[in-house]
């Protein structure tokens, strides 16, 4: 259905499934805290993300809102303290 769908609408959806974004996407984006981390084709942003913490997150080496590692892993991957 969604395919039927993305056909004549642009959809935003929000999935818990991971390999349900990478099937069903044409485009992707990965959010952390609120900032945009990084932005690209649907598989490719999953299977070969270029950011280490989209990697992390596909790979579910962390997730959750009570994963204190996140705001670690944003801080040392640029942000000033």
């Amino acid at each position: 259905m969604l395919i039927d769908l993305k056909k004549r609408y642009t959809i935003i959806i929000m999935p818990h499934s991971i390999q349900q974004a990478a099937r069903m996407s044409d485009s992707a984006a990965f959010f952390l805290l609120g900032d945009c981390i990084e932005y690209g084709k649907g598989n490719q942003l999953f299977v070969s993300p270029g950011d280490k913490r989209t990697e992390d997150y596909a790979t579910g080496r962390f997730g959750g809102s009570c994963d204190t590692s996140i705001r670690d892993n944003t801080r040392s991957a640029g942000e000033s303290s």
